[in-house]
């Protein structure tokens, strides 16, 4: 009788264990994934804010141009009104009185810029934690005795976070779908 029910604590105790050691596999893989949708918000946010920073330049383009052929325009159309002496002294202040007006839309352009560059360590920053997040679960499955139940529960390695041709090329069409990193075989 002992013998059965020191049997049954022994089995118990051991279905405990394996119970643990899933419930840690499950808490580093969901460490992994938080890590990478982190990535994946930062490179949406990249795409997005590239479009505007591509719109605000091709916007702020037109606008200065516009500005200049308005302002050539005022000037030739000026200085056709102008008597001799008058054309003598406007020649030699056109250049300390005309200068391009202050465009607010630069210090806009400027804040895009220093956004872009916030996106930009932010993915650098996340691609740092996913990665140290990889290093943290293959640490754990690969000790003794999570090895030996890795296959049992279906886990396995997962891949760094390095840009190849591949990557890079599936990274450029995220925008609505999340990019999930592959197990090695």
């Amino acid at each position: 009788m002992i013998y059965i029910i020191s049997g049954g604590v022994i089995g118990f105790s051991i279905l405990l264990y394996c119970w643990s050691i899933h419930n840690s596999l499950v808490k580093h893989k969901n460490i992994v994934n938080e890590a990478w949708s982190d990535i994946v918000v930062a490179l949406n946010r990249r795409h997005q804010l590239i479009s505007v920073v591509f719109a605000a330049t091709n916007t702020l383009s037109r606008y200065e141009q516009f500005v200049q052929t308005s302002q050539t325009a005022v000037r030739e159309n000026a200085i056709e009104k102008l008597s001799e002496n008058e054309k003598a002294l406007e020649s030699s202040l056109v250049a300390v009185v005309e200068s391009m007006p202050n465009v607010v839309v630069t210090e806009n352009f400027q804040q895009l810029f220093t956004q872009l560059v916030d996106v930009e360590n932010d993915i650098q920053a996340n691609r740092l934690l996913y990665n140290r997040s990889v290093a943290l679960y293959h640490r754990f499955i690969e000790s003794f005795p999570a090895n030996i139940f890795i296959n049992l529960f279906g886990y396995g390695k997962i891949d760094f976070f390095a840009l190849n041709s591949d990557m890079s090329q599936k990274l450029r069409g995220v925008r609505s779908h999340v990019v999930q990193p592959t197990k090695l075989q």
